[in-house]
């Protein structure tokens, strides 16, 4: 899984920081790829939106003895883990190559980002409207 999600987060990269006018991908459409191919590792993973897809064995990697705050991390970090390092490299590609031509515009890098945290705003919205509407927890 490593292997593909690094070369499409390069060829995404790579899309990003074309200079070409003609094949310019637009900033939603290029935010949307980013925001489905970080999903796409979540579910690649093996794991779901459930409780019993939980994998509990990653609290008891590298240690001899339980610790619960380690063990917490540790399965916090296989959960999300790839969440947070899709969103991190977004924000590094799209921050470190931003140019602001003028004090008021921002250029296509800058609003991939702004498109994407939409797109995550949106998600965790109607993700909390659909709980309270089905009275249902987050993971089942």
């Amino acid at each position: 899984t490593a292997v593909i999600v690094l070369v499409q987060c390069a060829a995404l990269s790579q899309m990003m920081m074309q200079s070409k006018a003609h094949a310019e991908i637009d900033a939603p459409v290029m935010a949307a790829m980013w925001r489905l191919l970080i999903r796409q590792i979540f579910f690649a993973t093996n794991h779901h939106c459930s409780f019993n897809r939980l994998h509990f064995t990653a609290a008891f990697v590298a240690t001899d003895t339980f610790q619960f705050h380690i063990a917490g991390f540790s399965l916090f970090m296989n959960t999300f883990g790839w969440e947070l390092l899709g969103t991190l490299l977004l924000l590094l590609t799209s921050r470190f190559t931003t140019n602001f031509t003028t004090a008021d515009r921002k250029d296509g890098h800058s609003r991939v980002w702004d498109w994407f945290c939409f797109y995550q705003c949106t998600e965790t919205l109607t993700s909390c409207i659909s709980v309270s509407a089905m009275k249902r927890h987050l993971m089942v």
